[in-house]
C-alpha cells in the first residue's frame, strides 16, 4: 500500500499536532473487517419522523445506498430507543420516533425493511438496543408511562414497581430485578429469532445517576458489595444470562449472531 504524505497547511493533520496524515493512494479492504456506521433513531437524529410509508422507505433506501457508496459494510441500527421497537414485537410497543405517536403502527416493519435493503449491498445489520431506558428525562409521574404499556402487560414498564426514576425524570427498568433481566433477554431473543441480524449491540446507557435503589441494595446484596460494584453486578448478571442464551440459540440454529457492548468510560 503506497502512502502519500500531505503537508500543506490547508490539509488535515493529526489532532492537536503538526504531524501530517498519511493517506493511502490505494486501499484493499481486508476480509472480515468492520467498516460500520451508527444510525441513531432516538430524537430522530439520523432518521425522520411522521413521514408517509413511501417517503419513509425512500429515505431509508437512499440512506443505505449512501452507506454503500462510502464502502461501509455494517449498519448499527437503533431498534430500541426507549423500551420500544422499530420492529414487529409482542413485548414492546412501536416507537414514537417513527410516527410521532406512542405505539402507532407505522404501516411497515422498519427493521425488516432495513435488513432487506442492506442485503442488496452485502451490508450487515447490527440491532442496537438500549436495554433499560424507558424515558431519558421528563415528568416523574409514572402514570403516563404505565398507560403507554397497557397493551403490553409482560413489559415491566407496565408497573411502577419495576421502574427507577431520577431527579431529572429519567426512567429505567430496574436492573436489580430478575424479572427485568429475563424480559430484556426475551426481547433480544425475539429479535434474533425473527430477523436475520448479524449482531446485538448495546451502547453506554445502563444505570442512570441519582436513582433511589437503596431498598434493593440493602436486601439483594448477599456479598456486601459497595454500591457501584453492586450496580455493575446487576448488569453483569443480565449480560451473563443473555450471552448464555444467545450462544445456545446460535449453536442450535447454526447462527453466528454476535453480542457487543460499548460501555461508558470510567
Amino acid at each position: 500500500m503506497e502512502l502519500r504524505k500531505y503537508q500543506s497547511d490547508d490539509l488535515v493533520r493529526y489532532w492537536d499536532t503538526k504531524e501530517p496524515i498519511e493517506i493511502p493512494s490505494s486501499y484493499t479492504f481486508r476480509e472480515n473487517e468492520v467498516r460500520g456506521i451508527w444510525v441513531s433513531n432516538v430524537a430522530n437524529i439520523d432518521t425522520p419522523k411522521g413521514l408517509p410509508v413511501e417517503e419513509y422507505q425512500a429515505y431509508l433506501k437512499q440512506m443505505i445506498k449512501n452507506i454503500a457508496d462510502f464502502k461501509l459494510n455494517t449498519i448499527i441500527f437503533q431498534v430500541r430507543p426507549n423500551s420500544d421497537a422499530y420492529y414487529e414485537s409482542k413485548l414492546n410497543p412501536w416507537s414514537r420516533y417513527i410516527t410521532g405517536v406512542e405505539g402507532k403502527n407505522p404501516g411497515f416493519d422498519v427493521l425488516a425493511f432495513v435488513i432487506a435493503e442492506a442485503k442488496k449491498y452485502g451490508i450487515k445489520v447490527h440491532a442496537w438496543m438500549n436495554p433499560y431506558r424507558v424515558q431519558a428525562s421528563g415528568s416523574k409521574d409514572l402514570s403516563r408511562i404505565i398507560k403507554k404499556y397497557k397493551n403490553y402487560p409482560q413489559n415491566p414498564a407496565s408497573s411502577a414497581d419495576n421502574l427507577l426514576v431520577n431527579n431529572a425524570g429519567g426512567v429505567i427498568l430496574n436492573p436489580c430485578l430478575e424479572s427485568v433481566r429475563q424480559f430484556i433477554v426475551d426481547t433480544v431473543m425475539e429479535v434474533m429469532e425473527n430477523y436475520d441480524i448479524d449482531a446485538i449491540h448495546f451502547d453506554d446507557y445502563f444505570y442512570i445517576s441519582d436513582v433511589d435503589d437503596d431498598s434493593y441494595y440493602n436486601t439483594l446484596n448477599p456479598d456486601g458489595l459497595g454500591k457501584s460494584d453492586w450496580r455493575r453486578e446487576q448488569v453483569n448478571m443480565f449480560i451473563k444470562k443473555l450471552s448464555e442464551e444467545m450462544r445456545a440459540y446460535n449453536k442450535k440454529n447454526n447462527r453466528y449472531v454476535q453480542l457487543g457492548i460499548s460501555p461508558t468510560g470510567i
